[in-house]
């Protein structure tokens, strides 16, 4: 398959909103059509209105919000602030959501540096990759390691670059998110798929975009060879246990 084409417009992040894992809609009517195409074979075609009244009610029924304080939010109230933590497991995984630069030696702040935002699903200022405030898009190992052996594919991206993966994330979508600079080559963005908001993740297994993490606990591990594998950063067991008792605060 023959990947070609950059973006040519830049926008803010915060301007032009994204769904699904790999980006490929940018409002709830687009991804309403795309969910009738793809789980039946439709006898007619949905009208604008039809797909705005789908949208319209996604906006204002609570059981399409993962907690309470993120439907308060997108109804103009206050944005929800992560809980402080009452043990000390729970704030020390607290302390990995601080916006802060990331040090040697120290977990603090390294789950923000993508998790950041009222939502949890941008980067900070503090990036360690080295993507500016707002991004949206991470790649954290997990079509690189495939645990779930999903038959591999061969992309050819820039006419040259080969990659094999069993999903290459938001260079399929058409046009690409508009975040990335033009000048990028495409390699560098494979396997990349949207950071999802952590409210209410306790209650939204399985996890990541290919389902392989059926608890917060694989969430956590996968993390661990994620951090070791590609920046050298050793987390514990009890990191790991420290990351899933944050998480299921939220």
């Amino acid at each position: 398959m023959f990947l070609r084409g950059t973006p040519t417009t830049i926008n803010t992040p915060s301007l032009q909103p994204v769904f699904m894992y790999d980006g490929r809609d940018t409002t709830l009517e687009e991804q309403a059509l795309g969910a009738i195409h793809a789980h039946a074979q439709n006898g007619f075609e949905p009208t604008a209105l039809q797909l705005q009244l789908i949208a319209d009610f996604q906006r204002t029924a609570p059981r399409f919000f993962s907690s309470l304080q993120l439907f308060i939010f997108a109804r103009g109230g206050p944005p929800p602030e992560l809980p402080r933590g009452l043990t000390a497991s729970q704030k020390r995984g607290r302390a990995m959501f601080d916006d802060v630069p990331v040090t040697q030696g120290s977990t603090r702040g390294i789950c923000a540096t993508c998790h950041s935002g009222p939502m949890l699903d941008v980067a900070n200022d503090f990036n360690v990759f080295g993507a500016p405030a707002g991004s949206r898009f991470f790649g954290v190992g997990v079509s690189e390691r495939n645990k779930l052996n999903l038959p591999v594919h061969q992309f050819i991206l820039d006419g040259t670059d080969v990659v094999a993966t069993p999903d290459i994330g938001m260079l399929l979508t058409e046009p690409m998110p508009p975040e990335f600079p033009p000048f990028i080559p495409l390699v560098f963005l494979t396997n990349l798929f949207k950071t999802p908001s952590l409210w209410g993740i306790k209650h939204t297994a399985p996890y990541f975009h290919d389902n392989s993490a059926k608890s917060l606990e694989e969430v956590a591990e996968q993390y661990t060879f994620f951090f070791e594998t590609f920046l050298g950063i050793t987390l514990t067991k009890q990191d790991e246990a420290d990351i899933v008792a944050f998480l299921k605060l939220l």
